[in-house]
C-alpha cells in the first residue's frame, strides 16, 4: 500500500491526545447519521450504497418469482434505470482520516487542528497491531474509500464499507473499518491506544 502520508482533521485537544498518548475513537457507522455531527462527517448512508443501473448498457433483466419464491414465472426486461441498493446487516467501527492537505477541511470538520502522519505505514501497522488485540475475532481493514456516482454502476458487489457517495470525494478519505464476527446492532464509541505517535507525526494550527 503506496500511502505515504495521512491527515486526521479535529478539535486540538483531541489531536493533542492522539500524538502524545496514541488515543483514537472509533465510532460505529451508524453514529455518522446524527445530523449535529459536523458537516463533513454526517452520512446517513453508511450502512448502505446505492447505484443506478441502465439496463440497456447492462443488458438488465428482473426475475420474477411466485409470493412463495418457489416457482420462477419469468422475467421482465426494465424500461428505465434500476436502482440498486447493496445493504450490510451489522454495524461496524469505523476509524476516518484523509489523504489530503486542505484547507476545506478545517470547515468540514469543525477542525481547529491537524495531525500531519509522516510514516503512514507504521501508523498502520501500529493501529492494526491494538484492533487485532481489541477487537479479537473481528476483521479490520484499512484503505482509501471509493467514491461513487450514483448515475453509475461500477461493481456488481460493492464494498459498502469503503464506497462512499462522490459528493465526499474533496476528503480523499482512508479509513479502517471493523467488521464483528456476528451481527452489532447496538454498538458505541469507544476509546483505544495505540501509544504516542510523536516519533511519526506532528501537530498543526489553523492560522
Amino acid at each position: 500500500m503506496d500511502i505515504r502520508n495521512l491527515y486526521k482533521y479535529g478539535k486540538k485537544q483531541h489531536m493533542l491526545s492522539l500524538l502524545t498518548k496514541g488515543e483514537i475513537q472509533l465510532n460505529p457507522a451508524s453514529h455518522y447519521k446524527d445530523t449535529t455531527l459536523p458537516i463533513g462527517a454526517i452520512d446517513p448512508e453508511e450502512l448502505s450504497i446505492t447505484q443506478s443501473i441502465d439496463p440497456i448498457k447492462h443488458n438488465a433483466k428482473i426475475t420474477v418469482y411466485s409470493s412463495d419464491r418457489n416457482n420462477l414465472k419469468g422475467e421482465i426486461k426494465p424500461i428505465g434505470v434500476i436502482k440498486e441498493t447493496a445493504s450490510l446487516t451489522t454495524d461496524y467501527y469505523i476509524y476516518c482520516l484523509s489523504l489530503r492537505h486542505d484547507a476545506q477541511l478545517f470547515e468540514a470538520f469543525q477542525a481547529d487542528s491537524y495531525i500531519h502522519i509522516r510514516n503512514s505505514e507504521l501508523f498502520i501497522e501500529r493501529v492494526y497491531k491494538v484492533l487485532d488485540d481489541f477487537l479479537p475475532g473481528w476483521i479490520n481493514i484499512a484503505k482509501p474509500v471509493i467514491y461513487l456516482n450514483e448515475n453509475q454502476y461500477l461493481f456488481d458487489k460493492p464494498d459498502v464499507c469503503f464506497c462512499k457517495k462522490i459528493k465526499y470525494s474533496y476528503q480523499r478519505e482512508f479509513r479502517f473499518c471493523c467488521l464483528p464476527e456476528s451481527k452489532q446492532n447496538n454498538l458505541t464509541p469507544i476509546l483505544v491506544n495505540i501509544g504516542k505517535i510523536d516519533d511519526i507525526a506532528d501537530i498543526y494550527y489553523k492560522s
